[in-house]
């Protein structure tokens, strides 16, 4: 499963004209994708799985008693999603100049975030409101310092 984000550049044409011709190139967001995905997997990988999902808002669901009991036997010390850490430590993203993918690369990864019949959804990627306004900030602080750059 795979995150999708798209972004748009809205602007007078005159603006984006001006833009260009200072060399500030509104069709490469290579350097911003690049921070965003970072910041993405950690995200993912950390405060996530540490908060068992609380951090956005959606808690997980608690395991079933049999298999927690196990779990804290086989791996004590272990949270939820977590027995060998594979699957917290297999975030990755890939990106372009207009387009970034955030993916996990665990087969079972998807029934995890998904949930079956007989395992309730465990949501890992999700975008809340927080995590919105830090990509806009990484976008925004990318785009002032092209320009930035491109004016001095």
């Amino acid at each position: 499963m795979a995150l999708n984000i798209k972004i748009e550049v809205r602007g007078g044409e005159n603006t984006l004209k001006r833009l260009r011709e200072v060399g500030v190139n509104l069709n490469d967001f290579r350097d911003e994708l690049r921070d965003v995905g970072k910041f993405l997997v950690g995200f993912y990988q950390g405060p996530v799985f540490e908060t068992e999902g609380g951090i956005t808002g959606e808690r997980w669901a608690p395991l079933k008693p049999a298999y927690e009991f196990w779990k804290r036997r086989v791996y004590p010390g272990r949270g939820i999603l977590e027995a060998s850490g594979t699957m917290r430590r297999s975030f990755q993203f890939a990106f372009s100049s207009t387009s970034l993918r955030v993916y996990n690369l665990v087969k079972y990864f998807i029934y995890h975030q998904m949930g079956t019949r007989k395992m309730p959804a465990r949501v890992i990627f999700k975008l809340d409101e927080a995590r919105i306004r830090e990509i806009v900030k990484i976008i925004k602080t990318g785009l002032f310092t092209r320009i930035s750059r491109a004016l001095s």
